[in-house]
Formats: structure tokens, sequence, C-alpha cells
């Protein structure tokens, strides 16, 4: 009878043992996930907030080279403008159509009919060129970020590497001397998925 409470204690004192130890590896588990979860949480937050800054940088990347285009057009409106109605020989300063004189090949009529020689729905600009060499006819064409100047053109000079972006312009010009200016401003970046566009427009009037 001695020997067989002996052995009960030993039993009951082996099950303590295992509930205790059960119940230690439950509470580790426990643990375990909590720091997973306070570990994680904060990477996701970090890595949104990643994404987000990237892009508004992006965007306001492509903000600048939109704008960049309109004062493009606006600077070949004003030279032409100084050009005739200023200089040795005013003749062509009555010339009302010559205005927007060599960004033809971006232009629309009202009819949304190509003006130049080509038959595009837009065109590119390079602001870094001067003007009546800065127009590009074609579309759809990446620009070139300069490594040294950080200026965004269509040269391919060795310190010019291959940018995320693509600009294209397209100038509705209207009958009562009026225009507008249409830029749109394409771009993949590495953590998007499609290819995200910024569109501005501008409006300018003959100054003749």
């Amino acid at each position: 009878m001695k020997y067989l409470n002996k052995l009960k204690n030993i039993v009951i004192v082996t099950k303590s043992k295992k509930s205790s130890r059960a119940f230690t590896l439950l509470e580790t588990m426990i643990a375990v996930s909590i720091l997973l979860l306070s570990i994680v949480g904060p990477m996701t937050i970090a890595s949104k907030g990643l994404q987000s800054a990237i892009y508004a940088r992006d965007e306001i990347t492509a903000f600048y080279l939109a704008q960049e285009a309109i004062e493009y057009v606006r600077m070949v409106r004003d030279s032409s403008t100084i050009s005739d109605c200023y200089g040795a020989n005013t003749t062509d300063c009555l010339d009302k159509d010559k205005w927007l004189a060599g960004l033809n090949d971006c232009i629309l009529n009202a009819n949304n009919e190509i003006i130049g020689n080509i038959a595009l729905s837009y065109c590119s600009i390079d602001a870094t060129k001067s003007l009546g060499s800065g127009i590009l006819l074609s579309e759809n064409i990446p620009l070139n970020l300069n490594s040294t100047t950080y200026q965004y053109s269509y040269d391919t000079a060795s310190s010019d590497i291959p940018s995320k972006f693509t600009r294209n312009v397209r100038i509705t010009k209207f009958l009562n001397g009026w225009a507008k200016i249409n830029v749109k401003v394409t771009w993949i970046g590495a953590l998007l998925a499609t290819p995200k566009t910024f569109e501005i427009n501008g409006y300018i009037s003959n100054q003749r």
C-alpha cells in the first residue's frame, strides 16, 4: 500500500510537470506572435510610406517637366513677337499666323487637324535647346537626365542617362488668337505596376 501511494504521487507530479511545460510553451508562442506583430506592423507602415514618398517625388518631377514645356512654348511666342515686331524688319509683325512660328509640327487647328507636315497627335520638346531646334518630330521619346547638370533633355552624351519620363506636347490653335498647350508626362516607377500620367493645360494668346 505504501508503494502504491508513492507511485500515485509520482504520477501526479509527472502530470503536474507536463502541464506546467505545456503552459510555458503556449506562453512562448503567444509572446513570439506578439513580437512578430510588433515588428511587421511598423515595417509595413514604413514600406507604404516609402512608396508614397517615391511617388510624390516622381509626380513633382513630372509637374516641373510639364510646366517647362509650357514655358518653352511661351518663350517661342515671345521671341517671335519681339523679333518680328521690334527688330530691323517689322513687316512680319502684321502676319498674325506667325506668332507660333517654329511650332507648326506640334499644332492642331480647332478641328484637331495637323497644321504641320506630320501626322502626329503629339510632338516632343527639348527645353534645353535654343529657339527653332528644340522641337522633335516624334512622340513618346524617353527624356535623358544629365548626371552633371541634372537637366532633362534628349541629348545622348556620355553624361546623359535614360530616365523614366516621357513628355508629349500638343498645341491646339483657335481662330480667336488663342491656343491651348496640352502636355502629358508619363513614367513608370520601380514600385509601380502601371504607367502613371501627369497632364497639364496652359493657354496663351497672340500678342501682335
